[in-house]
């Protein structure tokens, strides 16, 4: 009897192991077949930097990991046990390069070794993701349709950039960080404006990056940089947004790296950028090339600044922005056309426009930039 109720013991657990085994395998995904090695296509690769700095095996993580979520995915087989290092650079990568991603979040599940990555999306309902994409989809449709169709890539830039400022407010809210909450719901933060820019630069085929970093001040920032021309140019769209109706500015936008980061030649009173550059290396900017350069709003002398306000009165510009070469020319500047009044008289001999003329100036001194509201 007792032999008998050890074989029936050991028969109950056996069968009990199998299942509790069963189970197991199931849970860990052993008997799982990895997903298959792909990579993204050359036009993809193209646009995306970030990506073309990879290595092989990171490349193939990063396309599991856009295609798998782009498909809405909880869980993404993967091509390889992923290192949980490799994994975290990899997905912060996808989270910050692929801007129209704004329905994942910035925190991720990770392990010593994935096999299987589990996605933490903003919310549950698969179906508001999808309307949500739709809406931001066509509002980059709307976006783009109102560039004139002559542009060039420098006009298309610096649309998308005035674009973002005029229709966005720098504020908190439930996207904040997100292209969805500055194009669609005009709430923003920097992260929010870069990866607005970002998204609308790769829609008109420029590549572009979102860097993530410090300012001089210690607060946690976002920016871009994008590629004009075989050049590579930095920009701050939120340090450009004064936070005023109708008030932009071109300071940050196409900046050099001798402008927009601490090193030797920086002045000590001058704002900028420090970037984090533990998963991604920032592009190298060394145009002397810049914004105003590129507008023709750079003005040497107080000749080519007289040249320059008679040029954008005359085409019915309701503001000119200038940039002075010199601490000294942008001061007289200030005396005789503002201060001296001498603008008043620039409007009335090459303006089609009568009546009362009201004169605004936004400065920034430290950069040398004015910019004059005629209304």
């Amino acid at each position: 009897m007792a032999k008998k109720l050890t074989v029936v013991f050991l028969v109950a657990f056996c069968v009990c192991f199998l299942i509790w085994g069963a189970g197991y395998v199931k849970r860990s995904g052993l008997l799982e077949r990895y997903a298959e090695r792909e990579y993204l296509t050359a036009d993809e690769s193209a646009q995306r930097p970030a990506y073309q700095s990879l290595s092989n095996d990171e490349k193939a993580l990063y396309t599991a990991l856009y295609r798998g979520i782009c498909d809405h995915s909880r869980e993404i087989m993967l091509p390889f046990d992923a290192d949980g290092e490799m994994f975290e650079k990899v997905y912060y990568l996808v989270e910050k390069q692929e801007s129209e991603l704004f329905y994942i979040d910035s925190s991720f599940y990770t392990a010593e070794k994935i096999k299987k990555a589990k996605i933490i999306y903003r919310t549950e309902d698969e179906d508001e993701i999808s309307e949500k994409t739709r809406i931001l989809n066509d509002k980059l449709d709307e976006i783009v349709s109102q560039i004139p169709d002559d542009s060039d890539d420098f006009e298309k830039l610096t649309f998308i950039h005035d674009y973002i400022i005029s229709n966005c407010k720098y504020t908190a809210g439930d996207n904040d960080a997100t292209a969805y909450g500055c194009l669609v719901e005009g709430k923003a933060v920097c992260e929010g404006y870069a990866k607005a820019f970002d998204l609308l630069a790769k829609r008109v085929g420029i590549a572009s990056l979102v860097l993530t970093g410090m300012t001089d001040d210690g607060e946690n920032h976002a920016w871009n940089q994008f590629e004009l021309g075989g050049t590579w140019y930095n920009a701050d769209i939120t340090w450009d947004d004064n936070d005023k109706d109708g008030e932009l500015s071109h300071v940050y936008f196409l900046c050099n790296d001798t402008s927009f980061y601490q090193n030797e030649d920086t002045p000590k009173d001058m704002h900028v950028h420090i970037a984090d550059d533990e998963y991604i290396k920032p592009m190298k900017c060394k145009s002397a090339d810049n914004y105003y350069v590129k507008a023709g709003l750079f003005a040497e002398d107080m000749n080519t600044a007289e040249k320059i306000l008679c040029r954008e009165i005359k085409r019915g510009a309701d503001s000119a922005e200038l940039k002075f070469s010199d601490s000294k020319t942008y001061s007289d500047f200030k005396d005789e056309f503002i201060s001296g009044e001498k603008i008043f008289r620039l409007i009335m001999d090459n303006s089609t426009v009568s009546g009362l003329m009201t004169i605004t100036t936004t400065e920034n001194k430290d950069e040398r930039v004015i910019r004059i509201g005629f209304r």
